[in-house]
């Protein structure tokens, strides 16, 4: 379910994994959709540290935003994705607007 213990309840669950710039290696991606429960900006520091994040044409990517006891990284996720190059359009909702340490779901479409 996620990388982040505190987002799941019960046995921890071991798996193999590979980085996403191991797997994309020398590919051109022109779409990548992205939902990882909110692992989004460990995976895109790794991506823009490799340049792999070049190969990407455009995506779209549910940033999960807010998620409890974490601080605030969406500047820094944008941010990268600014430093390469990338255009993006972003649509989220939290309702009441007040509210306060609310879980969002972000979604964002990245274009070159």
């Amino acid at each position: 379910m996620s990388t982040k213990s505190s987002r799941r309840d019960g046995e921890k669950i071991m798996v193999n994994a590979i980085s996403l710039s191991e797997f994309i290696a020398n590919k051109e991606i022109d779409f990548l959709k992205m939902d990882i429960e909110g692992a989004e900006l460990e995976v895109f520091m790794e991506l823009f540290k490799t340049n792999k994040i070049k190969q990407i044409k455009e995506m779209v990517i549910e940033y999960h935003h807010k998620i409890s006891g974490e601080s605030s990284n969406l500047a820094k996720f944008l941010s990268i994705l600014e430093q390469s190059g990338f255009e993006y359009q972003i649509n989220t909702r939290c309702c009441p607007i007040s509210a306060k340490d609310k879980y969002q779901d972000v979604i964002i479409h990245a274009y070159l």
